[in-house]
């Protein structure tokens, strides 16, 4: 598998799409980034201590940052599977259908995270592993009806063909997505109450990033389910 055929398909499909969906990646990036800053309203820190004020307000945040993050994607990858396939979709019917398969992200989304938060836990490599392995689960819901544990079982499947491929392509995704909070750090990286300058940075960053880091899904999803299907196994 060619990586750098991979991420050109996904910028040409980044670029039909934007224009759709940027309104969408744009309310996921200020929303999650107001709901992150209200976290940090959260945290005290008094001389090189920290310490949190209210856990329910700050596990709220953090919950809601996941469900945001969830759904928005989920749309933004109907809307870019819609141009792949060249067939008609609004942003209404994306977000739709979003939520008749939301059990199913839920549950995947949610297994997926406690396995990684275990493999990072244990050490980094077993959790990038875990991402590697399992990052897949949401095409597979959205658009080969999977349940939450199949979905994540046949991410699984696709990944195992091209494991190192895969990982060089998910590693970009992830480093991709953290320059957004690497741009705002480098303005202010004290703990205050104000939603300024860094935070608008943020979410500028992550509103253009977060279009092309799903097409990398999508795209990779696709080249992989198209080579275990055409593999003797699969027959």
């Amino acid at each position: 598998m060619n990586v750098f055929e991979i991420i050109q398909k996904s910028y040409l499909l980044y670029k039909v799409s934007f224009r759709q969906i940027y309104p969408v990646a744009f309310l996921m990036a200020l929303t999650s980034q107001l709901a992150l800053w209200a976290a940090n309203l959260n945290i005290v820190q008094n001389g090189d201590n920290l310490s949190v004020q209210s856990w329910p307000i700050l596990t709220a945040a953090f919950l809601g940052i996941w469900l945001i993050t969830l759904i928005g994607n989920a749309v933004i990858q109907i809307c870019q599977n819609a141009k792949l396939y060249q067939y008609s979709v609004n942003l209404f019917q994306a977000a739709n259908y979003s939520f008749q398969r939301l059990s199913s992200l839920v549950l995947a989304a949610a297994i997926f995270s406690v396995l990684l938060s275990a493999g990072l836990f244990l050490y980094i490599v077993p959790g990038l592993i875990v991402m590697t392995f399992f990052a897949l689960y949401s095409p597979a819901v959205l658009f080969l009806q999977k349940q939450g544990v199949p979905a994540l079982q046949y991410s699984f499947q696709l990944i195992r063909q091209q494991f190192f491929s895969s990982f060089t392509i998910l590693a970009l995704n992830i480093a991709l997505l953290l320059i957004p909070q690497l741009l705002s750090s480098t303005l202010d990286s004290s703990f205050n109450s104000d939603f300024g300058l860094e935070e608008a940075v943020a979410v500028l960053a992550t509103s253009i990033l977060i279009p092309f880091t799903n097409a990398l899904i999508l795209v990779l999803f696709y080249k992989l389910n198209a080579l275990l299907k055409s593999s003797p196994k699969s027959g």
